[in-house]
């Protein structure tokens, strides 16, 4: 094993080991691109591996509407902590899918569209705001939720242990940070943890080095 990959994996482990205040499957990473570039990026934030069991699921309501437009079921796999899971348009660019671990000939979404996930029979986040048609996207402090050249990114210690209530208000420049400018695939397939911010200050900046870290993590064999 490479020295940065027993990094890694060490990171996930301390992680794992800490307590945190609320674990979830979470959005890591949303990317709505031109044409048919369109990717989600899901992390295991709980503390040990979790299973998809046939019924979790990504559902997206289109345009304001609180009816699913769209359900894409996630394959039947097992995630370890801090492990992500790439969902994209089969139609997407040849970059984008050489990091994808699964892909959807369903509808995906555009700037104004809201996503749920659900996970153990419950939303477990949520990205957007269903009901509510923003125009053509949620924007704010420079964070646009369409963007053919921006990779949306989960903040760092971010622990809103699963944005459950999908219809509240939606900022997401308090959730994420606009990446990737002109490398639309920026950072998707990459291994990672959220990090609660209720562990104790050693504990978060040890947590910290280790996102650090991260950019040097191996992405999963597929």
């Amino acid at each position: 094993m490479k020295p940065a990959s027993l990094l890694a994996t060490a990171a996930i482990g301390f992680a794992a080991s800490l307590p945190k205040a609320d674990a979830a499957l979470l959005i890591s990473q949303y990317l709505e691109g031109a044409s048919n570039d369109k990717a989600i990026e899901l992390v295991n934030n709980f503390s040990m591996p979790i299973t998809f069991d046939g019924d979790d699921q990504i559902l997206v309501y289109f345009n304001g509407s609180s009816t699913v437009g769209t359900t894409i079921t996630l394959d039947a796999i097992t995630l370890l902590p801090g492990e992500v899971w790439v969902v994209a348009d089969n139609d997407a660019n040849a970059s984008i899918l050489a990091v994808t671990d699964q892909t959807s000939a369903a509808s995906f979404w555009n700037g104004d569209d809201a996503i749920e996930i659900l996970f153990n029979g419950a939303i477990s986040d949520s990205f957007g705001q269903k009901g509510v048609d923003p125009g053509a996207q949620w924007s704010s402090g420079g964070v646009t939720t369409q963007d053919e050249n921006l990779t949306l990114t989960a903040l760092p210690l971010v622990d809103t242990g699963g944005r459950t209530a999908s219809t509240d208000p939606f900022d997401p420049s308090l959730l994420f940070t606009a990446n990737g400018l002109g490398t639309p695939e920026f950072g998707l397939g990459v291994d990672f943890s959220i990090v609660s911010p209720t562990i104790p200050e050693p504990g978060r900046a040890a947590l910290l080095a280790c996102g650090a870290l991260g950019v040097f993590m191996r992405r999963r064999r597929r």
